[in-house]
């Protein structure tokens, strides 16, 4: 609303609140039956005061596609849910249910507002709360048709629907849900990560080779730079930042990354992971 004004002028108005009425009180609103005005002084006050902080706010909607679900939804809980996904691995490792969150990033275990629940489901990256399924406690596995002799742990879950493969098994854990890891027996074959390479699939992979896995080695797009797509113009939720921590990437997968930082990425369905496997029958 004050960003409407901002630039309309004017704005319906039907409910008053604390900021509205301070508006009012220091002259740089006028409220009219059914409207509020915009006056000279507001114009000021929203360029110094609230520009920057609606900028931010709004593109972290946008980049979460939940413009629409915060429309209820107050500065505070908007700033929570901008630290939830700051440690959204943490959560989603951390197996934390739906009350915990709440607890730990807004004001109580039973705080409830319009859409909030499906808003935090959308920063996190999951389809439900650990509480609403078992599902995401086990792993799964796509068994080979012959004896495996390579492990391929996924970020995603499209290659199990692939046909079976030859001497390879398919693991998938469940995007940033990979805590259940912890209780999977040391891999005896050589274990390979296929992921997306944007910050949180490679995020992602730089942990399980530091908590679980230190011996995976990560599949690279051999032909990088065709597969490259840019992240504004395919609505990519996973923006490179600048804590992206590389010491646990090869001199090749540093090279691949500082090409696509910081608006490209590599989905993971688009990479051939047998160019980088050799498998000996």
């Amino acid at each position: 609303m004050l960003n409407e004004l901002f630039f309309n002028k004017s704005v319906n108005y039907s409910k008053s609140n604390d900021f509205i009425n301070y508006l009012a009180e220091t002259g740089r609103i006028e409220i009219e039956k059914n409207k509020i005005l915009a006056k000279s002084s507001y114009k000021i006050f929203y360029e110094e005061t609230i520009k920057q902080e609606f900028e931010k706010f709004n593109a972290f909607l946008i980049k979460f596609s939940i413009s629409d679900l915060c429309k209820n939804l107050t500065i505070y809980d908007i700033e929570n849910l901008i630290r939830l996904h700051e440690q959204s691995i943490f959560v989603i490792d951390s197996q934390l249910t739906r009350k915990q969150i709440l607890s730990r990033f807004f004001l109580h275990s039973k705080y409830k507002k319009q859409n909030l629940e499906n808003a935090i489901l959308q920063v996190l990256d999951v389809n439900n709360f650990i509480d609403d399924t078992k599902e995401q406690q086990f792993l799964s596995i796509y068994h080979s048709k012959e004896p495996a002799k390579i492990i391929l742990l996924c970020e995603n879950s499209d290659r199990l629907v692939n046909p079976r493969q030859k001497y390879t098994e398919i693991w998938y854990a469940g995007g940033k849900n990979t805590l259940k890891l912890d209780f999977v027996p040391k891999p005896k074959l050589p274990i390979f990560y296929l992921c997306d390479w944007d910050f949180d699939g490679l995020n992602i992979y730089s942990h399980i080779k530091k908590h679980y896995f230190a011996t995976i080695e990560l599949i690279k797009p051999s032909n990088y730079k065709e597969l490259a797509k840019n992240i504004i113009e395919t609505e990519h939720k996973s923006i490179w930042k600048n804590s992206f921590n590389m010491d646990l990437l090869t001199e090749e997968e540093k090279l691949i990354v500082n090409f696509l930082k910081p608006n490209l990425w590599i989905e993971e369905e688009s990479i051939s992971y047998n160019e980088n496997i050799e498998i000996i029958e």
